[in-house]
């Protein structure tokens, strides 16, 4: 039986761009935009009442209080367009199960100007009493996940981001270059779902419901893999 060599060579081809199709989804890397640390590096969180500060992928300043200890040093791990998680530095003593457990903040952030931004926190509001404010949007991943939490090279970025409880007023929070006294208020900026949702595009404003169907997602990259594949 004879192998038809440009087969295997297209089907080497579709495998490849089947991989970068998946692994650019998942969002394994994170850079922040330029303007956070860039120009002047420190910013006010007008909800905190906190001063920030920003590297390439890091954010110094943002403290919460989890299990009674304070946190204040996030590095970001995974990034989908303007989606960023932060994974907290350190790790914290759960009150019920008493393993050290990681935790995620998951940011949605939009640039107003080079020297105003605002973000939503995603992600569940915190049920077990465990985060200081009370009721902050956070995850705790899955205790079988242990002390590291999900692999970023591997897990979606909006997977960090899920959650049932919709957004309210006073989920819109301001970052504002220090030195600076533009703002912006809550009814002009709206919150674009689901998570993968480009604020850039006119989107409904609220759902409860922070993910895309992944069946959708499904049929649409079976059909532009279909539709590329079909030109090697």
């Amino acid at each position: 039986m004879l192998i038809d060599t440009m087969d295997i060579f297209r089907t080497f081809k579709c495998v490849v761009l089947l991989t970068w199709m998946i692994l650019k989804k998942s969002g394994s890397t994170c850079t922040l935009p330029a303007e956070l640390y860039n120009g002047g590096n420190t910013w006010t969180d007008i909800a905190l009442q906190k001063t920030i500060t920003f590297t390439t992928n890091k954010m110094t300043g943002f403290e919460i209080k989890l299990a009674g200890e304070p946190n204040d040093a996030f590095t970001c791990i995974s990034n989908t367009g303007n989606v960023y998680v932060f994974k907290c530095d350190s790790t914290f003593q759960d009150a019920i199960t008493f393993f050290d457990q990681p935790s995620f903040l998951c940011m949605k952030m939009v640039k107003v100007s080079d020297n105003l931004f605002y973000y939503h926190l995603l992600s569940e509001p915190d049920g077990t009493g465990q985060t200081d404010p009370a009721n902050f949007r956070i995850y705790f991943s899955a205790a079988s996940f242990g002390i590291t939490g999900p692999n970023p090279a591997s897990t979606p970025t909006c997977d960090y981001c899920s959650f049932t409880t919709p957004h309210s007023d006073s989920d819109f929070r301001m970052l504002q270059r220090q030195g600076t006294s533009e703002n912006i208020t809550q009814s002009e900026a709206t919150l674009c779902l689901p998570c993968d949702a480009d604020c850039s595009e006119s989107q409904s404003p609220q759902s409860n419901s922070s993910k895309t169907d992944p069946d959708d997602c499904k049929c649409a990259g079976i059909l532009v893999l279909d539709i590329l594949c079909s030109f090697f």
